[in-house]
């Protein structure tokens, strides 16, 4: 099988590579088009990030932190680790066709130490959201994967070698 299918992405093939990622690792993990829009998502968004999302409205940087992300990873030609606005780390896998960058695999958030005041105070702070959102904000940041730091690195790599694995492997029709 392969990514891309008459120079279209293969969403059945991408959907399925979220799910296994997921499943087997416990981290969220979607992928987005060339725009750095969201094509499809295994375990959906966190819980923080749709709360997040839900305050900073139309202002929102998430989507250009991962798109910008992605161009870097495309850059390397390898996955590519990063700190969302928010702090929280993610890491990137570039889908490349014919020389064209046309999206990107998006795992994270995830936690590398458990969230505490300092953490949450400076996310409110710097977003200017009301103190009123503390609450949420860490019950929400409860539901955020915790992965050693060590293994960041080499989780990174497996959604690498595991996407890599689709890149040109068949002919395509």
């Amino acid at each position: 099988m392969n990514l891309f299918s008459h120079n279209a992405l293969n969403l059945e093939l991408i959907n399925e590579i979220l799910d296994t990622y997921y499943i087997t690792t416990g981290i969220s993990i979607f992928a987005i088009n060339e725009l750095g829009n969201i094509i499809a998502s295994s375990n959906g968004k966190a819980s923080f990030c749709k709360l997040f999302e839900e305050y900073t409205e139309v202002n929102c940087p998430c989507s250009n932190a991962h798109l910008y992300a992605s161009k870097q990873s495309e850059l390397l030609g390898d996955s590519y680790i990063f700190s969302c606005p928010c702090g929280f780390i993610h890491y990137t896998m570039p889908l490349i066709h014919n020389g064209i960058f046309r999206g990107a695999f998006i795992a994270g958030p995830i936690l590398m130490n458990f969230p505490d005041d300092i953490m949450i105070e400076g996310i409110i702070q710097k977003y200017d959201f009301p103190l009123e959102l503390k609450g949420k904000i860490s019950f929400t940041l409860k539901s955020i994967t915790l992965v050693e730091p060590s293994k960041v690195h080499y989780l990174s790599k497996l959604l690498f070698y595991v996407v890599s694995n689709f890149f040109g492997k068949e002919k395509e029709t």
